[in-house]
């Protein structure tokens, strides 16, 4: 939702239910088209927040990729208003997602609406259609954001077309990728050890005592075939990005079946 900078929350709801307004802007003489070959992505576009005044104040506009709860609460806050009926992230939404956001300043307010998201089956560049429309304004500043999630993933590239206009292009350096790498095993790990956790406590004494030893003999086999697969690819740029990617891919699979335990063996099933 659009915040004034000077006045804290004026207008948040009516502003926030206007960014999901179906407004069409004009094409540009610059427009851009999808790549040829892509593929839709799911996503979803969230209400309810404010921009941080301490974030990139003077800068007209930003385009960020928040992975984490903590990078998201820097930027944004929640915007409490009576009546509310914003559509905000739901809990634990970074376990299987990450937010893409733009944000415009300036005397104006702003509306959006995405059109689609996709990504190309050749290089992996991930781009976000969407259109933007601004109302100007003669009495105060705005923030206004675009936030949306997309399936968490490792996209080298990320491109922002608004209005049929690229605007904006994010490219990972080699450490960035290597890190986000990284990371995504480290966020995968992160919900395997809570489902586990939820797990062992709704088993038996001897059924504890087979997943403890279950668990370690898996996190075993885990660790040499990530470090067989990275010796596989060999040396270099793919080697370092292998191991953590099959830990990832490994832990995702292991978490799916213990998910499914706990599903199967909770009192309400809502696992």
């Amino acid at each position: 939702m659009c915040k004034p900078i000077t006045i804290a929350l004026m207008l948040a709801l009516t502003l926030a239910a206007a960014s999901q307004a179906s407004a069409q802007a004009p094409a540009s003489s610059q427009s851009t088209t999808q790549p040829a070959t892509t593929r839709p992505v799911a996503f979803d576009t969230h209400t309810g927040y404010f921009v941080s005044n301490k974030f990139e104040p003077d800068q007209p506009e930003s385009f960020l990729i928040l992975r984490d709860q903590k990078a998201f609460d820097a930027v944004f806050g929640t915007a409490m208003v009576m009546g509310d009926k914003s559509h905000r992230l739901p809990p634990d939404v970074f376990d299987s997602k990450f937010v893409v956001a733009v944000i415009k300043r300036g005397r104006a307010t702003w509306q959006f609406t995405v059109k689609d998201v996709a990504l190309a089956t050749t290089g992996g560049a991930q781009v976000i259609r969407y259109t933007a429309v601004s109302q100007k304004s003669d009495s105060a500043e705005f923030s206004c954001p675009l936030i949306i999630t997309i399936p968490r993933d490792i996209y080298p590239v990320i491109r922002f077309d608004e209005n049929g206009k690229s605007v904006k292009t994010i490219e990972l350096s080699y450490a960035q990728e290597k890190q986000a790498f990284a990371d995504e095993a480290l966020n995968a790990d992160a919900v395997l050890n809570k489902v586990y956790k939820q797990l062992l406590t709704v088993l038996d004494d001897r059924e504890k005592n087979l997943l403890i030893t279950a668990q370690r003999n898996w996190i075993a086999f885990r660790d040499t075939e990530c470090e067989f697969e990275a010796r596989y690819t060999g040396s270099g740029t793919d080697a370092a990005m292998n191991y953590p990617a099959t830990a990832q891919r490994l832990t995702e699979a292991r978490t799916a079946d213990l998910r499914q335990v706990l599903h199967d063996r909770s009192p309400k099933g809502d696992q």
